[in-house]
């Protein structure tokens, strides 16, 4: 991912979002919302672990 998701604040996953991600076998509990990805037509993602950011495609 590009440095350009730095600057983003990361939000807590609205109730739909943890629904979508658990639907795909994903634990909401390790992400947090950084900002919808309307090129790859889902959401970035930052996973509170590693820090490291993935595009969930929703």
């Amino acid at each position: 991912m590009s440095g350009r998701h730095m600057n983003a604040r990361p939000k807590r996953l609205t109730r739909k979002q943890k629904e979508a991600l658990s639907a795909h076998g994903w634990d909401s509990r390790q992400y947090l919302f950084i900002q919808d990805s309307p090129d790859a037509g889902g959401w970035v993602l930052m996973n509170k672990t590693t820090g490291h950011y993935v595009v969930f495609k929703n």
